[in-house]
C-alpha cells in the first residue's frame, strides 16, 4: 500500500493541526493535568500503555483515541488474536464487512485472519484494553510508538515519517495491511 492508499485509507497523515487539541506549532497535546508516565506512547495517534509483566502468552494495552481519529488500515493478523474491551467512550469497528459500534463493556473479539479497523468518530476520547495473544505484537507499538512525555509525541506520531515506516515495516510485525 503506497502513502496515499494508506492516507486514504485512515485519515491518517491530514496534519496534526486536524487532530482535536492540536494546533501547529502547538506543544500542547492534553490537558494541562494529564501526565504521562515513560510506559505511555502515542502510536498513529492513539496513546497506548503497554502492560508487561503479564505470565501468560498475550500482549496487554490499554489505548486511548482522541476523538474523530481513525485506526490503521483494514489489517490482519496471521498469527494473532485480537481483543478490545471499551471501557469508556465510543468505538467504531470494522470487521470483515460489518460496521460495530461499540460502547463501555462491549467486546469485539478478532480471531487471526480477520480483516478489521477501528476508530473514534465521536466528539469525545474513548478508552479501550486491547490483547493479542500469543505475545508479540507490543514490538509493534514499541517499534513505532513515540514516547508521551516528548514535546509534540502526538504530533510526531503521525509524521509522514512514520507512516511511511508503518507502510514499510508492519508486515513485519504480523500486521498484514490491505491493499
Amino acid at each position: 500500500m503506497d502513502r496515499q492508499s494508506f492516507i486514504k485509507a485512515t485519515g491518517i497523515g491530514f496534519g496534526a493541526s486536524m487532530i482535536p487539541g492540536i494546533g501547529l506549532g502547538s506543544t500542547k497535546e492534553t490537558s494541562p493535568t494529564e501526565t504521562f508516565s515513560e510506559d505511555d506512547l502515542w502510536v498513529l495517534g492513539h496513546k497506548i500503555t503497554l502492560y508487561k509483566d503479564s505470565s501468560g502468552d498475550f500482549d496487554l494495552a490499554i489505548g486511548v483515541t482522541p476523538p474523530n481519529v481513525p485506526g490503521p488500515p483494514p489489517h490482519y493478523h496471521e498469527t494473532f488474536d485480537e481483543l478490545f474491551l471499551v471501557l469508556e467512550g465510543k468505538m467504531e469497528f470494522m470487521v470483515g464487512k460489518k460496521t460495530i459500534k461499540a460502547s463501555p463493556g462491549d467486546m469485539v473479539d478478532l480471531p487471526m485472519e480477520t480483516v478489521h479497523t477501528f476508530g473514534n468518530d465521536g466528539d469525545k476520547p474513548c478508552k479501550w484494553l486491547n490483547i493479542h495473544s500469543p505475545k508479540g505484537f507490543s514490538a509493534f507499538f514499541e517499534a513505532f510508538g513515540v514516547k508521551a512525555t516528548e514535546t509534540d509525541a502526538l504530533k510526531k506520531s503521525v509524521a509522514e515519517k512514520v507512516i511511511g515506516q508503518v507502510m514499510q515495516q508492519a508486515s513485519q510485525f504480523d500486521m498484514i495491511i490491505m491493499e
